[in-house]
């Protein structure tokens, strides 16, 4: 066995603690916590995790279940956070609870759609924000409906 000199450890050493870090950056990067926010519209309030990353918009609520005996305690849905202010298509491949997907754009409601569960049909339309809401939820909301947004 080749014997390693003392350059040759510290440069493997130091190749180890970058490969660490890389892989823990991409691990953060890709589990990064949800941030809540409050958005309210058509007269109810919803407790929501904003998806702001390609990742977290990618992932969405696949494989999420909604189980909640308050639903007003709850986390209600998910509100995705784009960076233009264009069209946006979702599916439900992986999603196994029916939701309502709401188009936003500035700060009105732009679409409503009642996706199905599983569905791999893209439904698309226009707007910066898209708000997922499990159906069992009571809601009022309609095609321009005010929508405000509150974090902490």
């Amino acid at each position: 066995m080749p014997k390693i000199d003392e350059n040759q450890r510290m440069l493997l050493l130091m190749g180890l603690g970058v490969l660490v870090l890389l892989i823990l950056l991409v691990y953060v990067n890709y589990n990064s916590p949800h941030i809540p926010a409050l958005v309210t519209v058509g007269g109810y309030n919803y407790y929501v995790l904003l998806a702001t990353t390609p990742q977290q918009w990618q992932h969405g609520l696949m494989d999420y279940r909604f189980s909640c005996s308050k639903p007003s305690m709850c986390v209600n849905g998910m509100l995705f956070l784009f960076n233009g202010k264009g069209s946006e298509c979702f599916w439900m491949k992986d999603t196994p609870e029916p939701l309502t997907q709401t188009w936003i754009a500035n700060g009105t409601v732009t679409n409503v759609y009642n996706a199905i569960p599983e569905s791999t049909t893209n439904v698309c339309a226009y707007g910066g924000e898209v708000l997922e809401l499990y159906q069992n939820l009571p809601r009022n909301i309609s095609v321009g409906s005010p929508v405000t947004v509150t974090t902490s």
